[in-house]
């Protein structure tokens, strides 16, 4: 099913290269602290331009500046820096990890003013633990999960959706041999980025077959 994602990622190339662009300085630095102690909000700035590309910005929603997202994943690292080494397919993961990523979740929901926050904070979130943190959007992963884009509109289901998603995601990732598939090419950068490709291939082999139907 990866394979059906690569010949056919719904994504835009500008996509893609911002979103190497924030893993390049994550992964040349070696933590998201190190990230954040570039000079310019350069770690800042490619989380925002990531966040634009996938117009995050629109929906009458706004994202803040470079030097509010440094704040706030600043204020973040407590938070974070626990969780770098993990990845969300170790089968030792702590029982209490979901409930620590929602806080995570939680604590940087500055990020956008937008009532749903989820949607970007996961995607900022991914691309400061890029092994752990699968992003979110309602596109795929709602269809996958059987939500409807508006579930994703009032504040209080959020939390619902996040662990619903995170109990899938984790079943994706625990499948042998998994982690193995991760190339660094192209889309295949992570473990949180290929469950997130397997949810989207998901949906559209679902599409092309009602197509046929």
């Amino acid at each position: 099913m990866l394979h059906s994602f690569d010949l056919a990622c719904p994504f835009r190339d500008s996509q893609l290269a911002a979103h190497l662009e924030v893993l390049r300085i994550l992964r040349r630095e070696g933590s998201v602290r190190a990230a954040l102690a570039v000079p310019h909000q350069a770690y800042a700035g490619s989380q925002l331009r990531m966040a634009r590309s996938w117009q995050l910005d629109q929906r009458g929603s706004r994202l803040c500046s470079p030097e509010d997202v440094e704040d706030i994943l600043t204020a973040a690292l407590p938070r974070i820096e626990p969780l770098e080494r993990l990845s969300i397919c170790d089968r030792t993961l702590p029982i209490e990890i979901a409930d620590r990523l929602w806080e995570l979740h939680c604590a940087i929901n500055g990020v956008t003013d937008n009532k749903a926050k989820l949607v970007a904070c996961s995607k900022i979130l991914h691309h400061a633990l890029p092994d752990l943190i699968v992003p979110i959007d309602r596109t795929y992963t709602g269809r996958f999960l059987g939500f409807s884009e508006q579930q994703f509109q009032p504040a209080a289901p959020q939390r619902r959706i996040f662990y619903e998603a995170f109990a899938g995601f984790r079943q994706i990732a625990l499948t042998p041999r998994f982690s193995s598939q991760v190339t660094g090419n192209d889309w295949r950068t992570s473990v949180g980025k290929l469950v997130d490709n397997l949810v989207c291939a998901f949906v559209l082999l679902e599409d092309g077959n009602h197509a046929h139907s």
